[in-house]
């Protein structure tokens, strides 16, 4: 017996770091095919400005929190500056996220091992690694599942450890915090849920309702008003509300009511935008979370650590499935970017089925009823499973395919570069952007050129990692230009003036402008009439690499 004993618990602990291998090993991989200049500049140079010592919203303005950027910093100081520091955060994240997948699905199932390797699993497929590089959305998305974390694990420390309970709570509002400054749209929802199973764990006990409330409360504010005083002292506050709140609440209104309160709810709640699968899988987990309660309400010992468990099961259960619709109908992403939770909701489904099939016999005398009850139930059990195994493979498939960055589309990425910093980025073939391709020599040859001039440049629109690559200042506040969401609809004579008074200062002697960019070249600087004076007025162009126009 204690053979098998150890033998069991030798292969548990195999399985749990081949699967954090494996949560490692994908991010890593993806992050390295292809550069999508759009979204991946923004973090690389956001974090080098960082590192060079600009400070959010005082150097550069962002419309969302800096908690990604000084993740990143962190790698780049540790690590270098350089590809391979970049996704090596995304991928130790995720490794990090997935261990906490593993450990919640341990702590609601305790008896049910196998449920952890599948949230494991299925998470290490779509937490970081469809995008492969650090990303606004999921840093929101680990703090809250940091936080989600903290609050379950009291339940193993509430009688044994009193200190470790209040100190979870209150870490558990922390990673609130956190969550809710790295991404509006992303962190807050978790707050509601936070107060959930704060309740449930609490329960039934009025007073430690109260108290639990407060050290997590204690927690959150806390580190707000260190977030506040670091805005007031060393930040700018004024800036950080105008570009945090103000500025995006325009874009985040128009996409969530676009079609009206009744179109917004209908959407929340039936997932019009949904793929067919999605839909009747959605509706179908919850549906099952909501039966697997009823014996809660009925039953005498709903208080005890078994049915306290199955409360807060349901509760996450039905609460992810709801956001990862709302997330991806309130943005612009694929839906491949929005289901970083499907292997935890997948795996508490299947841990609700398996206790709907044992419930069965309490529920009804009648035979008959009770053995197709059984059969629809072990039916849901093999379907629920399937679906795990087929999201596991389908995320590797859009990870390494690298689908949710439409210009990868036919892709192949076979070759590292040669450049130091580069080391890790396998470049895509082709790589075109509003039908001009931009290939690897084109990076290469110009970083080459702009070594050999060894001056100071400004490069508009998107390929701003150019200034980490070659070590000099990001001469102007606007990290990326994205109208109505970096920068106002209407336009701005301060933030304009604000631009080419940062790139007198920064002594800019080359400007590098993108013939082709993701969503446009002229329009952008057509919004900024002092920057395109100033660059046509001081600079002359001398020549064109691939798609990159050289002004001297």
């Amino acid at each position: 017996m204690i053979k098998k004993y150890r033998l069991g618990k030798a292969f548990d602990i195999i399985f749990c770091l081949l699967i954090l291998a494996f949560s490692f090993y994908l991010p890593f991989e993806s992050g390295q095919r292809g550069f999508f200049a759009f979204d991946q500049s923004i973090y690389f140079d956001g974090s080098y400005r960082i590192l060079i010592g600009q400070i959010p919203y005082k150097d550069f303005v962002i419309p969302f929190g800096p908690m990604v950027f000084w993740i990143q910093a962190v790698f780049f100081k540790l690590f270098g500056i350089n590809y391979s520091s970049y996704i090596s955060s995304a991928a130790i994240t995720n490794v990090l996220a997935v261990a906490c997948s593993i450990l919640i699905l341990r702590i609601l199932f305790p008896f049910r091992r196998f449920l952890s390797y599948i949230s494991g699993l299925v998470t290490a497929a779509w937490f970081y690694s469809p995008f492969g590089t650090i990303y606004v959305e999921q840093t929101a998305f680990f703090f809250s599942l940091l936080a989600i974390t903290a609050i379950l694990v009291t339940l193993h420390a509430k009688d044994r450890y009193p200190a470790a309970h209040g100190f979870l709570l209150s870490a558990s509002g922390i990673f609130t915090f956190l969550s809710c400054i790295s991404k509006q749209n992303a962190g807050p929802p978790f707050f509601l849920l936070c107060i959930l199973l704060l309740i449930a764990i609490s329960m039934p006990k009025i007073k430690n309702i109260g108290w639990n409330m407060t050290i997590y409360s204690a927690g959150f504010i806390g580190s707000m008003a260190l977030f506040f005083i670091w805005l007031t002292c060393y930040s700018n506050l004024e800036i950080f509300v105008r570009y945090f709140f103000q500025i995006p609440s325009n874009l985040i209104g128009v996409r969530l009511l676009e079609h009206g309160w009744l179109g917004l709810f209908k959407n929340l709640f039936f997932m019009h935008r949904m793929p067919t699968f999605f839909k009747l899988g959605g509706l179908v987990i919850i549906f099952t979370a909501l039966s697997a309660l009823l014996p809660w309400f009925c039953g005498p010992d709903k208080y005890k650590d078994e049915q306290k468990r199955l409360l807060l099961s349901c509760t996450i259960c039905i609460f992810l499935v709801i956001f990862q619709n709302y997330f991806t109908y309130g943005t612009n992403n694929q839906l491949e970017n929005g289901l970083s939770f499907t292997g935890i909701i997948l795996a508490i489904n299947t841990g609700l089925l398996f206790h709907l099939l044992r419930h069965i016999p309490m529920m009804t005398q009648n035979i008959a009823a009770k053995n197709i009850s059984k059969g629809v139930v072990a039916a849901a059990i093999f379907i629920s499973s399937y679906s795990a195994a087929f999201m596991l493979i389908a995320g590797t498939d859009v990870s390494l395919h690298r689908v949710v960055q439409d210009i990868f589309n036919g892709s192949t990425f076979t070759k590292c570069f040669s450049e130091q910093k580069l080391k890790s980025l396998k470049w895509g073939y082709p790589t075109e952007i509003r039908g001009s391709t931009v290939t690897g020599k084109d990076i290469t040859d110009l970083l080459g050129y702009l070594k050999s001039e060894n001056k100071n440049i400004f490069i508009f629109p998107d390929f701003t990692i150019f200034y980490a690559l070659l070590g000099v200042p990001s001469p102007q506040p606007v990290l990326w230009f994205h109208k109505g969401l970096t920068y106002p609809v209407q336009y701005d004579e301060m933030l304009d003036n604000w631009i080419v008074r940062d790139l007198i200062k920064n002594k800019v002697e080359i400007v590098i402008i993108e013939k082709s960019s993701f969503i446009g070249t002229d329009f952008r600087l057509n919004d900024f009439p002092v920057l395109k004076s100033y660059i046509e007025n001081n600079f002359r162009e001398t020549g064109q690499i691939g798609i990159f126009k050289i002004y001297k």
